[in-house]
């Protein structure tokens, strides 16, 4: 009889087969079967290794799962809803209008509508240079708003120019305050400062329209006159 030794010794020397070799037989499953193991070994079976599964769990972190319970939902959907936004109606528009701050009296116009028939009345008697003409200058804040708006048409700005003009006067300090005199009552004089001044409270003169037709009709009369000798004419607006 020879064993696994003798026979690998007996192939090497390529001696005949005889009766004294050992034949063992082996069985096996048959090829469907081995497949259909094959297939549930593919479902059960974990291939990994070891060393990929220590891998694997180094790579996957989960976070704690955070248990809500329903006092906090509620909490959570309070954040999320917002407020609705409030509209407005017609009648809150009405409510709001009724509120609104009262217009300052700026210290350049007062933009008052001014009477047709104030206007019309300066326009004629700066034209034709009537004595009545002093009586219609303003001697309040409000009148002087009107005549304001009334220089804002140039034609009447011209006309008024023009009238100034003729009082007349020897140098540019007699004729600007001659044309002061005309223009503007104690009281009214009083309110106001040529610069301003917030200390004192009164309102800027050189700012009005006034003062840009003191300038030019103190020029008609007087040419070779700067706006600044024309100023510094004014001294009672320094005050």
């Amino acid at each position: 009889m020879l064993f696994s030794d003798d026979l690998d010794k007996a192939r090497r020397k390529l001696k005949k087969i005889s009766n004294n070799f050992i034949c063992i037989m082996l069985f096996s499953d048959d090829l469907d079967k081995a497949r259909r193991k094959l297939k549930k070994a593919e479902h059960t079976s974990d291939l990994n290794t070891e060393c990929e599964e220590e891998v694997t769990s180094r790579r996957v972190v989960q976070k704690p799962r955070k248990i809500l319970d329903s006092s906090s939902d509620e909490e959570i959907s309070s954040r999320v809803v917002q407020k609705p936004r409030k509209i407005l109606d017609s009648s809150s528009d009405e409510e709001i209008s009724r509120f609104e701050r009262p217009p300052r009296i700026p210290n350049i116009i007062i933009r008052n509508k001014c009477s047709e028939t104030t206007s019309e009345t300066l326009r004629v008697a700066a034209e034709t240079g009537s004595p009545s003409v002093s009586s219609l200058f303003p001697n309040t804040v409000n009148h002087i708003a009107e005549i304001e708006l009334f220089l804002s048409n140039e034609e009447a700005f011209s006309a008024l120019s023009s009238y100034l003009a003729s009082l007349g006067g020897r140098n540019v300090t007699t004729r600007t305050n001659r044309i002061l005199r005309e223009l503007l009552t104690d009281e009214v004089a009083a309110l106001y400062n040529f610069y301003g001044s917030k200390r004192y409270q009164k309102l800027a003169f050189v700012n009005l329209r006034l003062s840009k037709v003191i300038i030019r009709a103190v020029k008609i009369g007087c040419s070779e006159a700067s706006n600044l000798d024309i100023q510094n004419a004014q001294r009672w607006s320094y005050l």
